[in-house]
């Protein structure tokens, strides 16, 4: 991550994990200045993001259910900071998940990378 919108700016952070979520809040050329979970901005050139949606577990220790209900079987849980791909939120609460290889539903509240209401397939 850059200072700034190209090479000649201070590199301000090296990301160490792959995927990690941003927000993407400003572009400029090939540049994309960034938000982080929590709330650090920065540049990195668009080559460095990929369009595979994925999120952070935040808050407590959450529940993949095998089914998009609370109800549903707990087929593991996922602690503050562990990061999952995003594969389906199709509604206001729920969203299928892929952790530690395997599939499931989260509730969308424990995840940071999503805007409010937001729905995707």
């Amino acid at each position: 991550m850059r200072t700034g919108p190209g090479p000649r700016y201070p590199i301000s952070w090296s990301y160490q994990r792959r995927g990690l979520p941003v927000e993407i809040v400003d572009e400029h050329e090939y540049w994309r200045q960034i938000r982080e979970q929590d709330g650090t901005k920065g540049w990195v050139h668009k080559s460095m993001l990929t369009g595979k949606r994925s999120a952070l577990v935040m808050g407590s220790i959450q529940d993949v259910r095998d089914q998009p209900s609370p109800v549903g079987d707990v087929e593991l849980q996922a602690e503050p900071g562990v990061q999952v791909r995003l594969l389906a939120c199709r509604d206001a609460v729920w969203c299928e998940v892929q952790v530690a290889g395997r599939k499931g539903y989260m509730a969308r509240a424990g995840l940071w990378g999503l805007y409010p209401g937001e729905t995707f397939k």
